[in-house]
């Protein structure tokens, strides 16, 4: 079962009559994951799973029409006012005696993984090439025991929560600096 760390935002981003109907296209230039103290690995697709999870947040919010995944090294695909590259990074901790306990019990004693989450994101308007950068952070922990097996078709709730928040305060990051106008 996961749980969001963050408070929710008081109210969502207001969408912009300029970019809410477009689709954007997006890629993941540079992401690594760690497990607790292991060595940062490069790894694209957990960065593609955080960055459709927080494009599919602004589409639920109506603040983008569609958004389409690009390759690394592709061209952009398609028509796009806007062009995002995510990076960033995910590190998860747990504690090894937790989770051995845990597997000697058959899964009845819990722990938890804490998920920390560092996200840059460049908007480039395709029209005019400037630029707009801004970083999130965002933690959620999951809770691991048999009792919450029952809970299954809702253990990432608090993990959808969590990035809807982060994805909020990225929107609201880039239109600040102009983005969207």
């Amino acid at each position: 079962m996961t749980f969001a760390q963050a408070p929710p935002t008081a109210a969502p981003p207001t969408p912009s009559a300029d970019m809410a109907p477009y689709s954007i296209a997006y890629r993941v230039s540079a992401f690594t994951f760690q497990d607790g103290d292991g060595e940062p690995k490069p790894s694209r697709v957990d960065g593609e799973l955080l960055a459709q999870e927080i494009t599919g947040a602004w589409q639920e919010r109506g603040l983008i029409g569609k958004a389409e995944l690009a390759a690394p090294e592709a061209k952009w695909p398609g028509d796009h006012f806007y062009a995002f590259t995510f990076s960033g990074s995910q590190r998860n901790d747990s504690g090894f005696w937790p989770q051995g306990f845990n597997t000697l019990t058959l899964f009845l004693l819990p722990y938890s993984v804490t998920h920390h989450y560092d996200m840059v994101c460049v908007a480039r308007n395709v029209l005019t090439g400037r630029e707009y950068t801004a970083t999130v952070r965002a933690n959620d922990e999951t809770w691991v025991t048999l009792p919450f097996l029952f809970a299954l078709p809702f253990y990432e709730h608090g993990h959808s929560k969590e990035l809807a928040v982060a994805a909020d305060r990225l929107y609201e990051a880039l239109a600040k600096q102009g983005a969207f106008d």
